[in-house]
Order: C-alpha cells, then sequence, then structure tokens
C-alpha cells in the first residue's frame, strides 16, 4: 500500500475523477482539483466574438427585412380582404333631380341607367345637382355612394407597399455587405 498524498484524510481523487470550478462569492474564482482548492485566474475564452461594422449592420438589416417583410405582407393581405368583402366601387357623374315625392339621383353604369330614391340627409349634401360626382360598386350597379370610399384600404395598400419595398432594401444592403464586407 502507497503512504498518503493529498490532503489530510490522505484521499486522493481517483485517475480519470472529474476536475472542475466552483464559484466562491467572496473571493477569486476557485480550481478544485481534488481535495485541494487554490485560486487560479479565470480560463482564457476559447472563441473571441469580434463584429466588424459591415457585420453589425448586416444583422441589422436582416432584422428589420423580416419585420417588414412581414409586416408588409400582413398589410397587403387585410387590403385585399377588405377589397373582397367590399368590392370596388367606380366614380360616376350623378344628375339629382328634385320632385314633389322627393329627391332622385341617377347615374350611369355599364349596365344603363340607373336610379334610386335619395334620403332627406343625402339631399343636403348634395351641393351640384347637374353634375354631382357619384360612386357606384361594381358588382352591383344598383349601389350608389354620394361621397368617395373610405381610403383606408389605399392607406393599408400603400403601408404594405412601403414595408415592402423596405424589406427589398434591406435584403440589397445584406447582399452588397455579404460581398464587401
Amino acid at each position: 500500500m502507497e503512504p498518503p498524498q493529498g490532503g489530510s484524510s490522505g484521499l486522493r481523487p481517483a485517475d480519470g475523477a472529474p476536475q472542475g470550478h466552483s464559484r466562491d462569492p467572496n473571493g477569486p474564482d476557485l480550481f478544485t482539483d481534488g481535495f485541494l482548492t487554490r485560486a487560479v485566474s479565470p480560463p482564457a475564452p476559447r472563441y473571441v466574438w469580434l463584429m466588424n461594422a459591415a457585420d453589425t449592420i448586416s444583422v441589422i438589416t436582416e432584422v428589420i427585412g423580416w419585420f417588414a417583410l412581414a409586416a408588409g405582407l400582413t398589410c397587403l393581405l387585410l387590403a385585399l380582404l377588405i377589397r373582397v368583402a367590399d368590392g370596388r366601387w367606380l366614380r360616376t357623374e350623378a344628375v339629382v333631380i328634385d320632385g314633389d315625392g322627393g329627391s332622385i339621383v341617377r347615374w350611369f353604369t355599364d349596365d344603363g341607367f340607373q336610379s334610386r330614391a335619395l334620403s332627406p340627409d343625402e339631399r343636403a349634401h348634395v351641393t351640384n345637382p347637374d353634375e354631382e360626382p357619384a360612386f357606384y360598386k361594381e358588382r352591383e350597379p344598383y349601389r350608389l355612394r354620394l361621397h368617395e370610399p373610405p381610403t383606408g384600404r389605399r392607406v393599408i395598400r400603400i403601408l404594405g407597399l412601403v414595408f415592402i419595398g423596405i424589406a427589398v432594401a434591406s435584403a440589397v444592403v445584406g447582399i452588397v455587405l455579404m460581398f464587401v464586407g
């Protein structure tokens, strides 16, 4: 039998026993070698992560590009759903005829002449009875608006196109930086 080595108990770790780090909250990083503990400097990192400006810009433009692409496709899909639900409104000139029974509006479509009665509220908003700008629904030409359709769909579509443009621009910047950087 060999004489004891190491700590006071005479025990030592077996060959190939794991050795590890422990952290003393009040002191330096400690390396445990079996039962003996000694202070050593922390191990040097194996890999140094350095990013130059081109890499940083490339990562930022890629993130912006993905978010812009997602937002643009969402806006365009929403505009398409609104268009499908509401339909297309075409511009026409309407003529308002005042009579004893009330006011009637007449307009021309691809299907011919159309007409309907005006409510007193609608008649109050008519400024030029001889040539009133109006909008009729393409699928249902008997439906008429005396005011312009809401611009929400157009705003959403333009916003979607702007986001898609940002995504394309960021992709171009990323490709240029890939070859330059």
